[in-house]
């Protein structure tokens, strides 16, 4: 799953949705997670033994991520299938993060009928250049920025906000 993030992320120029940190988070502060546990938060798709995507819960009860290798983005329909088989009847409705500037995974989700429900924040960024107020540094601060991309904002998009259908 590292090998997959570090893949696409250079590929990308910026993480795709999560990060390493938040990778190994998710797995070593669970430390009281069964194997079970981890297996039921996260499904792998792989194509000829490669992993190419995985869907991926922080808990039980989050939103769900979709982390596919760019090359392989023609399989994120079927990943949605999955997802949503595996969630219906369990969930009052399938809530899912989408970076703001993914207009191919946006497209998708309106087409599947999925709601754009606005911002979803679960990164922050700090732009040094930024005025700071009041505040000011001792003399014998200093430090070194490092100039690195800012990660878009974060959308939540959901399905079965409601048991209306509209036919077409």
């Amino acid at each position: 799953m590292r090998r997959l993030l570090a893949d696409s992320n250079a590929a990308a120029g910026w993480p795709l949705n999560w990060t390493f940190a938040r990778l190994d988070n998710w797995r070593y502060a669970s430390w009281d997670r069964t194997d079970d546990e981890f297996r039921q938060l996260a499904h792998l798709w792989r194509d000829g033994g490669r992993l190419v995507g995985f869907t991926i819960l922080e808990g039980p009860d989050d939103w769900l991520t979709l982390q596919v290798r760019p090359e392989a983005r023609d399989g994120e329909p079927a990943m949605l299938d999955w997802a949503e088989a595996h969630f219906r009847g369990t969930r009052a409705e399938l809530e899912l993060l989408c970076a703001d500037d993914d207009r191919r995974r946006m497209a998708l989700l309106a087409a599947r009928g999925y709601t754009d429900r606005g911002p979803a924040e679960n990164t922050r960024a700090y732009r040094p250049g930024r005025a700071t107020g009041s505040r000011c540094r001792p003399a014998t601060y200093s430090a070194i920025w490092r100039r690195s991309p800012i990660r878009p904002p974060t959308a939540n998009w959901s399905a079965w906000p409601s048991t209306t259908t509209t036919s077409t």
